[in-house]
């Protein structure tokens, strides 16, 4: 039986179907010590098949799309086409509804144009019209984020998330429409790491993986990881990879020097070794997702293992306990929180293994208000949301939860921790109730060590927030940042003086690393300290004070980008105290135009503002090529061959007979990372990859063994495709869209 069509779809002018297949992906990231990563996503579809390129007649395709996921924390800051025969559009951020128009437009005139917008924090939409005949076409984008602490405050989690999950709830209007196939394609994945302090270990929750080191036999600042092309990946798993240094331990402040705005941007890492005193008294109630979609892959047996291990965790004394289970509704188990004790542990305990997930949808709304409503008072909460966080329009479950907190009050606050659950889980809705629960966030996939992420969460919540610590503020050279005003559409919160965010400092846990950012505007001085002040518990001042280092050279504009996706986040979550929170209307208004000066001004994509690239040549010059604040640079070493795609529906995966690199498309590393950088890159690949166990010892870590990487890595094909099909999408229910992959196997080979 031959296989169906496959591919990224669009419709030509006669109505007719055309697929243009995916050829290849590219994930290529740097992990600068615990700061950062840049990280870079091309897609190559092959166009060659369907004949010679016939621009702006009847056989030009008219819109395709294609829906893929990044880290909610990611900061999307360029996007780029380009064409086999070397004609590339870069796009540039706009206001949405104005780059809506001028994308359609372009349609219209059937010049080759692409849109690429937010749907979710994390995921994205990307339409492309009139995609050029007779040539392979690559979409590249570059995103920036700050990488989350894993298991250990010593350790920092990369993770390449593989697909957007079916989610519940009302689609959002730029996926409806579209469906998605598995079919076959090449990935290559390239993780350069590079730390401050020796790497004590690398290695991969996931995939089997091979680690290169860039100084033989001795401990080692920075290291090249692939995937072990010798075995075969698993599919439909989320790539992770967890990176161990002192260095990611310890508390630090960094600068960069933005000359063209005149701005200095600064990024303080915070990592706490204060005394600790627990809360004498405390209510903990776990909200645990029964959803339809915990069935898969067994998730409900995971998470219930892990409200196990939280419940007879719990302090023995002065402790107050219940279980909310949700789906379309959700059930407590007692109508309030009961005393903890072995009776009512055993109770817990045999009620919790009987649970399934068996109640349908995934309202967790209501779970927390049912959460919040059964609290008997008088004491702290902590509340302990086990979920794969699947649903769409989470910005109204955090604005509901931040109400709720916020009217708490300190001697009955309320704190919200979250451990997300499997592969493909929400990372904006697991990582957005922490954030504005003023609790932390575990993500953790089905191979991790659950028991040490729920005592992570666990000792974060039985100590009082700030480490005893309260009324912090910091001192960034320049006096102390105000909450800036939106008085003028949101013209002041681009020209204040001093931005920082989050504008309040964040609680501060035991073993947690928090990151404040702040842009100060006139000025290109980096203050030689910051100093963060706070009051201890007998209001004694505290003060502790950090040097900073400039590392603009280094960085490029890689800090200003993330402050900036910080305040826009900040600014979705409605938690800026700027707000006038009597006139929401004022308050949305506010709000939505201060995100859309920050995203054109920072080039960055939001709910409010999207890429928009048109070619508005016919030569294969480069157009819209006005420069972003991610420099792009060729890399000509980089280029390699692609292989053929095996077309037998019988293998789901293959190994190729050579490299599955084209590639034409341009490095997206940021100036500061392109100087000097090849050089090491180019030794690290020379440098011997051993099969030692042993840390320190330049070692392969991960699932299975390791093997040495040949200068040409063969490609592994895996499952993925995107086919634009009207179907029959109701407004809920767990039946969304699957957008990346059904299957997915990766393979990494040296850049």
């Amino acid at each position: 039986m031959a296989d169906a069509p496959h591919g990224l779809a669009s419709q030509d002018a006669n109505g007719s179907t055309v697929f243009q297949p995916l050829k290849s992906v590219a994930v290529r990231a740097t992990v600068i010590d615990s700061e950062l990563c840049h990280a870079s996503l091309s897609l190559v579809l092959t166009t060659s098949s369907i004949g010679p390129c016939h621009r702006r007649t009847d056989t030009s395709a008219s819109e395709a799309r294609y829906i893929f996921p990044t880290p909610a924390n990611a900061a999307v800051c360029a996007f780029r086409m380009q064409t086999s025969g070397g004609r590339a559009v870069h796009a540039r951020v706009k206001e949405l509804e104005r780059a809506k128009e001028e994308f359609e437009t372009a349609l219209a005139q059937d010049k080759w144009a692409g849109l690429l917008q937010e749907v979710a924090a994390d995921a994205f939409v990307m339409s492309v019209g009139a995609i050029p005949r007779g040539e392979d076409v690559s979409f590249v984008i570059t995103y920036v984020q700050e990488l989350p602490q894993d298991e250990s405050v010593k350790q920092i989690r990369f993770t390449f998330p593989t697909f957007v999950a079916e989610r519940y709830g009302h689609i959002p209007a730029p996926l409806q429409g579209a469906s998605s196939q598995s079919e076959r394609a090449t990935l290559s994945i390239v993780v350069d790491a590079r730390m401050t302090s020796p790497i004590e270990r690398i290695h991969s929750p996931t995939h089997s993986i091979v680690t290169t080191y860039a100084t033989p036999n001795v401990p080692s600042l920075s290291a090249i990881v692939t995937l072990d092309n010798t075995a075969r990946p698993p599919s439909r798993k989320d790539f992770v990879l967890s990176i161990q240094a002192d260095a990611v331990a310890s508390s630090r402040c960094v600068a960069e020097v933005d000359e063209r705005r005149q701005s200095v941007a600064l990024s303080l890492t915070l990592v706490p070794n204060l005394a600790q005193v627990a809360i004498p008294a405390q209510e903990y109630i776990f909200i645990l997702d029964r959803s339809g979609s915990m069935q898969e892959d067994d998730r409900i047996d995971f998470a219930k293992a892990a409200l196990q291990i939280f419940m007879r965790s719990l302090p023995a004394e002065n402790t107050r306990f219940n279980v909310v289970g949700f789906g379309s509704h959700s059930v407590p188990m007692w109508a309030s929180s009961r005393p903890y004790t072995p009776a009512t542990l055993d109770y817990a305990t045999v009620q919790v293994d009987a649970m399934e997930a068996d109640m349908g949808g995934t309202e967790i709304q209501a779970a927390l208000q049912d959460a919040i409503s059964s609290r008997s008072g008088g004491m702290p909460t902590s509340i302990f949301v086990l979920t794969d966080g699947k649903i769409w329009h989470t910005d109204r479950v955090l604005s509901f939860l931040h109400r709720h907190v916020s009217a708490a009050g300190s001697s009955n606050a309320i704190r919200v921790f979250t451990l997300g659950v499997g592969d493909g889980a929400s990372t904006e809705l697991c990582e957005g109730l922490a954030r504005v629960g003023n609790g932390i966030c575990f993500m953790a996939s089905f191979s991790e060590d659950i028991a040490g992420r729920c005592a992570s969460l666990l000792k974060a919540a039985r100590v009082s927030p700030s480490g005893n610590l309260h009324n912090l503020s910091i001192d960034w050279g320049r006096g102390h940042a105000h909450p800036p005003s939106l008085s003028q559409t949101g013209r002041d919160i681009i020209s204040s003086d001093l931005q920082q965010t989050p504008s309040s400092v964040p609680d501060l846990y035991p073993d947690t690393r928090i990151v404040v950012s702040a842009i100060m505007s006139q000025t290109t001085t980096i203050p030689p300290t910051v100093t963060l002040r706070g009051l201890a518990p007998d209001d004694r001042p505290t003060v502790m004070t950090f040097p900073v280092q400039d590392v603009t050279q280094e960085r490029d504009r890689l800090l200003h980008v993330l402050a900036a996706r910080r305040l826009i986040t900040e600014l979705d979550d409605g938690i800026l105290s700027a707000f006038d929170s009597s006139d929401p209307v004022a308050h949305a208004r506010d709000a939505k135009a201060a995100i859309v000066r920050l995203s054109e001004e920072y080039q960055l994509a939001s709910r409010y503002a999207a890429f928009v690239a048109v070619d508005e040549t016919d030569a294969g010059s480069n157009v819209n090529g006005e420069e972003s604040p991610i420099q792009e640079k060729q890399d000509d070493h980089e280029r390699g061959s692609d292989s053929e795609d095996d077309s037998s529906s019988e293998a789901s995966y293959k190994t190729a007979e050579s490299s599955p690199r084209e590639d034409e498309e341009e490095d997206e590393h940021p100036q500061g990372l392109s100087n000097g950088a090849n050089g090491a890159a180019n030794g690290r690949r020379t440098s011997e990859t051993t099969s030692s166990t042993t840390p320190p010892a330049h070692q392969s870590e991960g699932v299975g063994p390791p093997t040495r990487v040949p200068s040409s890595s063969p490609p592994v094909a895996y499952a993925l495709s995107h086919s634009r099909r009207r179907t029959a999408l109701g407004a809920a229910g767990e039946g969304a869209i699957m957008f990346i992959a059904n299957s997915f196997v990766l393979l990494v080979q040296y850049l």
